[in-house]
């Protein structure tokens, strides 16, 4: 069978799936329509019976302070997009790799599991509504704006991230 592997000795450990990660494509989609921006595309894994090949880059919360789905909104989110855009890839245009590097600079405020929930809810919407092909723009809105109320943008901050 194409693609299969029939001995997983052969597979590395790195190249597995761990439970409560999520997977980011290595290379960042720049944009140039309605303005220059990127977009950092991850996905939470529903299956750990595949491997990751190496344009995917995982990462495993391992601490029981974050939630992936708490990560994931916020990866996913206007701000983080341009914030990674601006202040870690300073508008480059080309082969802007998701890795360690990238990562560790990205901010991430510590907030409690309570805090999370909003967000968590809203994921867990996504994800749903994802699965049936209904549109989920309106839910990613709303991330958007609890994104900005967790970081404490005012209403001109959140017009330059928007790019109005």
């Amino acid at each position: 069978m194409k693609g299969y592997i029939d001995n997983v000795n052969l597979i590395s450990e790195k190249a597995k799936i761990n439970v409560n990660s999520i997977l980011v494509q290595n290379i960042i989609a720049h944009i140039t329509k309605p303005h220059d921006h990127i977009k950092i595309i991850a996905c939470i894994p529903s299956r750990q019976d595949v491997v990751i090949v190496d344009t995917i880059n995982q990462i495993t919360i391992t601490s029981n302070d974050f939630s992936n789905k708490f990560i994931w909104s916020l990866l996913n989110s206007k701000l983080l997009n341009w914030y990674s855009y601006l202040f870690i890839f300073a508008k480059a245009i080309r082969t802007m790799h998701f890795d360690n590097t990238v990562t560790e600079r990205i901010p991430i405020p510590k907030i409690s599991s309570k805090q999370q929930q909003p967000f968590i809810t809203l994921v867990d919407k996504i994800l749903a509504d994802k699965k049936t092909g209904n549109d989920t723009s309106a839910l990613e809105r709303e991330i958007d704006v609890l994104v900005y109320g967790l970081y404490g943008l005012s209403e001109e901050e959140i017009a330059i991230v928007e790019g109005k």
